[in-house]
């Protein structure tokens, strides 16, 4: 059930998120519940004819589909909601319609998104200079189906992890190569007022995030 090889954003979050190794965090079947695409307006919408296997490949729109899902969960934990709310449906649980009703805020579902990307950006952030290396969550190669499985549900299936990976640091606004945090996302979020500026400049930015302030 929490197979990567079954579900390749899964293994995405088990590898990216800066608190790796969770199923709880997203996956293909997640996304598919929430209907995310119905309110969030960059959110890809899912079709019935899309092949399982697209899942596998290191595109754009798998990568688009994992970022989401860790924005959306962070407002969710931001907000004291439940995963299996959630994942009954947002057209259902109307968690940012909630979140308006009770701050009065009247936020639009992207700019609550956007939230969730600062929130998320942040813990990444904090990582960093704890001297975590976000390179050093990676699953085992077999996990990742390397060497493919010969038999079984999950046989001839390999998740190109790495790459997955890239896309999805890439699109959060992070050094791909890194997972570090780029001084301009920090600048776009609000958060360049935590940040200590490095020995070596803006770039050490993520580095020297000071969360006392």
């Amino acid at each position: 059930m929490h197979d990567p090889r079954h579900d390749p954003i899964l293994g995405i979050h088990f590898c990216a998120d800066p608190t790796p190794g969770r199923h709880t965090v997203g996956s293909r079947g997640n996304y598919n519940y929430t209907h995310l695409w119905e309110v969030v307006t960059w959110a890809p919408k899912v079709r019935k004819d899309t092949p399982l296997t697209d899942d596998y490949l290191a595109s754009q729109e798998v990568a688009i589909k994992s970022v989401a899902m860790s924005c959306v969960k962070q407002v969710l934990d931001g907000a004291g909601g439940c995963l299996f709310a959630m994942i009954s449906g947002l057209q259902y649980w109307r968690v940012f319609d909630y979140l308006n009703a009770a701050t009065g805020w009247n936020k639009t579902p992207d700019e609550y998104m956007l939230i969730g990307k600062r929130v998320q950006t942040l813990r990444q952030m904090f990582n960093v200079r704890q001297g975590v290396d976000p390179n050093s969550f990676r699953m085992p190669d077999r996990l990742a189906g390397v060497p493919p499985l010969k038999t079984g549900a999950n046989a001839g299936k390999t998740i190109p992890i790495e790459a997955m990976v890239k896309r999805h640091w890439q699109l959060f606004g992070w050094d791909p190569e890194t997972g570090i945090p780029l001084p301009e996302t920090i600048q776009e979020l609000g958060l360049d007022r935590l940040v200590k500026e490095g020995p070596s400049g803006p770039s050490e930015a993520a580095q020297g995030v000071d969360i006392t302030s």
